[in-house]
């Protein structure tokens, strides 16, 4: 008999991230930051159940990264799961802010939600802060497919 694990939100940090962008090579990936206290994040979530929809779980793994407390992850988790996001999910741990923002992108003002698309290779080719209208999120996503 198989038995089905619950979804977990996985800790990641510094090296962490990189090491999950390594592991993800060969596939588009687009990695969300985002809170649970963060109105706009919330209102992106089920747009990510639609994106995987669309193009697929195996032409695009969307990976999340909660930067919730401690204290909220049942919160982040709940969200996840009543939104039916797929992929991966994740909780920030990293020491700080600013070494959260230089592992993902120095470019990046730390807003949420972010969108962060990566190519097969593992190149960070596009960035989306703040609300994406999901026709300019899936041409982006197209583009690299």
């Amino acid at each position: 008999m198989f038995l089905w694990a619950a979804p977990v939100l996985k800790p990641v940090d510094e090296s962490g991230y990189g090491k999950l962008i390594e592991e993800e090579k060969g596939r588009v990936l687009l990695v969300v930051f985002w809170s649970t206290t963060c109105p706009y994040c919330i209102e992106e979530l089920p747009r990510l159940a639609d994106l995987s929809a669309k193009f697929g779980r195996w032409r695009i793994h969307i990976v999340t990264v909660s930067n919730d407390t401690p204290e909220n992850r049942d919160l982040a988790l709940q969200a996840l799961r009543e939104h039916h996001v797929p992929g991966h999910w994740f909780i920030n741990e990293f020491a700080t802010n600013n070494e959260f923002i230089q592992a993902v992108d120095p470019g990046w003002n730390g807003s949420l939600p972010a969108f962060f698309l990566y190519d097969r290779t593992g190149k960070l080719v596009r960035h989306f802060s703040r609300s994406v209208e999901l026709p300019v999120l899936e041409a982006a996503v197209r583009k690299l497919l």
